[in-house]
């Protein structure tokens, strides 16, 4: 994708996170609390973007790539089973 192209160029890998609506306290803390904390444990964290069904980490430095990486394995143990994660700019609901 371009958008991961350009971002790359800047040295910015992208993890997204489709992980809808907060629907209780545990989801909430999940999506609020865990995976912005793994995602500053994996790595420089340049940013985030989204809206209310997904989140766009953005890792940057020297080794952006591997924090997306090690973020998306970190992610993926805590998520719920119908989360969609993917080193992408874009969230992929599908």
């Amino acid at each position: 994708m371009i958008a991961e192209a350009e971002l790359a160029v800047r040295g910015i890998h992208p993890v997204s996170v489709v992980h809808g609506d907060a629907v209780d306290q545990e989801t909430d803390n999940l999506i609020h609390r865990v995976l912005p904390r793994l995602a500053r444990e994996a790595g420089t964290l340049a940013g985030t973007q989204g809206g209310n069904d997904y989140t766009t980490y953005l890792f940057a430095g020297p080794d952006a790539q591997q924090a997306a990486v090690r973020f998306i394995a970190a992610a993926s143990e805590e998520a719920e089973s119908w989360w969609k994660i993917t080193p992408t700019a874009q969230p992929k609901f599908r």
